[in-house]
């Protein structure tokens, strides 16, 4: 098998695994929260099944249909279907999780301003992510199954297209992201808390990062929609494919990822409080052995008596609920 098979099939299955980590705890922060899930929820949810489909998917077309094989055989038919398939999977995917992010943000940021901004952001993703489906659905026609009978031929130029698609994409997300920095910059928080929040929100600056790889090796794609090209070169008309298309796949995954971390605040404040109550478990019985073995010596340690008791008013009082947190913090509404 070569390499480059395998560098596919683990990438494709890996990302989304980690992404339905994050999606499970947005699920399960919104439970703590006692809340419903709401559109941006759903998007999110829809978005993990469609990319983790598509990874199982890959994985299938490696190991049966010797897909990423770019050396030693042409491509089949069936491998041409799943690339057909894996086009629109992808842009239905990134085109949600877009509408997602947007949503999100409404539903956190209520401003009049604000709003009236993110909803033209919205129909703008909206768009995007219809143009772009149906772009990959119907890019050869009329009859869309030459698509995988003629080598992968469109009745389009399919580099420029490639191009297009992903700048626009790249763009959209330096909107989307940018869009709520005004808003937590008049925050009236510390600096710190600030700061935090900008980086949770800023950490979908990584996708960006996935769209400007995925772009080069578009750039890096032949000039040319003749099947005869691709067959006789492979590993210049289709390795750059490949390589755009796995990272894509990590540009997904990492975008669900993102687009759900603003919202585990409960999650991770429960996290906390769990991990405290066991760390006070523990000093509790250590000390209580600790009790046990000095009275077997016929010692008894008022003082150590005290300090317990006050220690233990102490924890209670950690355990309980800061309100400033989620007084402070914009994404604690969530």
């Amino acid at each position: 098998m070569f390499y480059y098979q395998n560098t596919i099939a683990i990438v494709n299955i890996v990302f989304p695994v980690l992404a339905a980590l994050a999606v499970l705890a947005r699920l399960s922060a919104r439970r703590l929260t006692k809340l419903s899930l709401q559109a941006d929820d759903w998007l999110i949810i829809v978005a993990w099944v469609v990319i983790f489909s598509d990874g199982i998917l890959s994985a299938v077309a490696v190991y049966n249909w010797d897909y990423g094989d770019l050396l030693t055989k042409p491509r089949s038919q069936t491998v041409f279907k799943y690339l057909y398939v894996d086009g629109i999977f992808i842009s239905f995917t990134i085109g949600i999780i877009k509408c997602s992010v947007v949503m999100f943000y409404k539903r956190i940021f209520t401003t009049r301003t604000f709003n009236k901004w993110a909803n033209v952001v919205l129909a703008v993703s909206i768009a995007w992510t219809i143009a772009s489906t149906l772009t990959k659905m119907f890019e050869t026609t009329p009859d869309i199954s030459k698509y995988w009978t003629d080598h992968g031929y469109t009745t389009i130029n399919t580099p420029p297209l490639l191009i297009t698609l992903n700048v626009t994409d790249l763009v959209l997300d330096l909107i989307i992201l940018s869009l709520p920095l005004p808003v937590i910059r008049s925050l009236h928080i510390s600096k710190k808390k600030r700061l935090a929040v900008l980086a949770i929100f800023g950490l979908g600056f990584f996708c960006v990062v996935s769209t400007c790889v995925r772009l080069y090796y578009f750039i890096l794609v032949p000039p040319t929609k003749d099947p005869a090209y691709i067959v006789a070169f492979p590993e210049d008309a289709t390795v750059a494919v490949d390589a755009s298309i796995m990272w894509v796949h990590i540009e997904c995954s990492a975008s669900i990822i993102t687009a759900c971390l603003p919202t585990l605040v409960p999650f991770f404040t429960k996290m906390k409080t769990i991990t405290t109550s066991i760390g006070s478990g523990w000093t509790r019985f250590t000390r209580s052995k600790a009790s046990t073995t000095g009275r077997s010596e016929n010692s008894l340690d008022l003082k150590s008596f005290d300090l317990s008791k006050r220690n233990s008013s102490t924890e209670l009082e950690a355990d309980k609920p800061n309100p400033q947190i989620h007084a402070t913090t914009v994404i604690s509404v969530v």
